[in-house]
């Protein structure tokens, strides 16, 4: 656990407390989070800031969302709360995250975002009902993802492989001969080929 206390000035009107926080992340989250609190400090203090400007606190901020979302230790509340962040960057991120809730991957099923529903399609926590969404999906490129997945149902393939996109299709196909190759059908010999067998077992008896 880590931890660090910020002090605030006896007539400090902007920050008038002192607070412990306190979090559990590995270090170079941790180093982010120290520099965003502190560049988030020296910017209420100062007056002469240009607001209408990009802050160094709002980079650093970026920052941080980017590595809890990436982060395969970060709690689901967290990736929950992050979830609603409008960055469809961050919403890949944190629907390929393993530890993702299944609810806050059912929300992301249907962000607007190809590349998210992609995401979620992969992830393996996904529950089988927004998968079955997920087939239909009106985008091809959800679909094809799909398609090339080895660790999606063979039911669900199934379906892709009668998809109305010959792409899609053709995927699904062949992503089921590799998990289920097609039984072999022994074919019956030739004249010549009887004919070679049967002076084969004259030979050796």
């Amino acid at each position: 656990m880590h931890s660090v206390i910020l002090h605030s000035e006896t007539d400090s009107d902007t920050f008038p407390y002192s607070y412990l926080l306190e979090w559990d992340w590995p270090e170079h989250i941790e180093l982010l989070l120290r520099r965003l609190i502190w560049a988030r400090l020296v910017e209420l203090t100062d007056d002469n800031a240009d607001q209408s400007k990009v802050s160094e606190s709002d980079h650093l901020a970026a920052k941080v969302c980017w590595m809890i979302a990436k982060n395969p230790q970060t709690s689901p509340a967290v990736l929950d709360v992050l979830a609603s962040v409008d960055s469809s960057v961050f919403a890949e991120r944190i629907a390929e995250n393993p530890n993702a809730a299944p609810s806050t991957l059912a929300r992301l099923a249907g962000h607007a975002s190809p590349a998210v529903r992609i995401a979620v399609a992969e992830n393996i926590n996904t529950p089988v009902e927004i998968l079955n969404i997920l087939v239909n999906d009106e985008h091809a490129d959800v679909r094809f993802s799909m398609a090339e997945n080895h660790n999606l149902s063979e039911e669900l393939l199934q379906l892709l492989a009668a998809d109305e996109n010959c792409y899609v299709a053709h995927r699904a196909r062949r992503t089921l001969n590799r998990i289920a190759p097609p039984a072999l059908v022994k074919m019956p010999m030739s004249f010549n080929q009887r004919a070679r067998v049967s002076l084969r077992k004259v030979a050796m008896s």
